[in-house]
């Protein structure tokens, strides 16, 4: 009944990120923001990518709650239902080597006995993007902006500002008044008071200000800082790469590869693509040592699945 299964694995992950399914894997719901393609000129509402971790195979209770509450039956025989359901799955897998979850994608047993997911293009499971269709964003020509910002004159470079006669008349009396009561004595007088100045020498600095006056200021804003540009490589064909995280932003990716670091996980790599940049814990030869590793890291990173780049 593999069938049923995905039926409810579908209802679940609208309102669930992960489920779970006991002694196959857990499929996890991995959220993308939204994103302008600048190329297309098109804006893309955010969405939800289904991905598969084998390493999830304990009972969350999501499957048997919605067993009993579905078919009105008790924990026990839902779980006793799931079982079942899990067990039809599996046999499937090792007599077929592949299964088609309907709106989900095909899962697929490998000769070593690991299993991998390929999610289908048509699956939509992101309720925050339902309905929503890309936008187009035509280009909006630059000159047109800066002609806005642009004030129109008709006098060329002079601003014409119009005033009364009247209003003309009272100021250059009260500037004749101002000019006629000037102190120009006292004037001249403060000018020679305030003539002499007082430089500081090194000695009345220190006394006054202490040593840390007299240290050299250095400008910070001059120094430039070198980007690290050996964590980004480029993802080679028939290798398998533990993926931790996946973002559109190179911003945003470097800071899922400066806190994996801080976690202690040293072969991290950033795989570069034109439209997803994707941080990779380790990346090997065979599907089977990937998914060793990833069990080793999924106490970290319970979302981690393994990409690789078909030939």
């Amino acid at each position: 009944m593999s069938t049923r299964l995905a039926k409810h694995i579908e209802a679940l992950l609208v309102q669930h990120t992960c489920v779970v399914v006991p002694e196959i894997g857990g499929f996890v719901l991995e959220a993308m923001p939204a994103r302008l393609d600048q190329v297309a000129h098109l804006a893309y509402p955010p969405r939800a990518e289904l991905r598969f971790n084998e390493a999830l195979r304990h009972h969350d209770g999501l499957l048997e709650g919605r067993y009993a509450s579905i078919y009105g039956i008790s924990m026990r025989r839902a779980r006793i239902m799931l079982e079942e359901d899990a067990r039809s799955l599996r046999s499937e897998l090792v007599r077929k080597r592949e299964y088609h979850l309907p709106s989900l994608g095909v899962l697929s047993l490998s000769e070593e006995g690991c299993l991998s997911f390929v999610p289908d293009s048509a699956a939509s499971l992101c309720p925050a993007s339902y309905g929503l269709m890309p936008i187009p964003m035509p280009e909006i020509a630059q000159a047109m902006g800066e002609r806005r910002l642009a004030a129109p004159s008709r006098a060329g470079d002079y601003l014409q500002i119009r005033l009364p006669k009247r209003a003309l008349g009272w100021a250059a009396s009260a500037a004749a008044i101002l000019l006629a009561f000037a102190p120009w004595g006292e004037l001249t007088e403060s000018r020679e008071i305030f003539t002499a100045s007082f430089v500081p020498s090194e000695l009345s600095v220190r006394q006054v200000w202490g040593d840390d006056a007299l240290q050299p200021v250095i400008d910070r804003e001059s120094e430039q800082v070198v980007e690290d540009t050996s964590a980004w490589i480029e993802a080679e064909a028939g290798r398998y790469y533990v993926i931790i995280a996946s973002e559109h932003s190179e911003e945003l990716a470097l800071a899922h590869y400066e806190r994996a670091i801080n976690q202690g996980l040293s072969h991290l790599k950033i795989l570069r693509g034109s439209k997803m940049h994707r941080v990779s814990a380790g990346d090997f030869t065979s599907n089977t040592e990937a998914y060793t590793y990833l069990k080793q890291i999924s106490h970290l990173h319970p979302e981690a699945w393994v990409y690789t780049l078909r030939r």
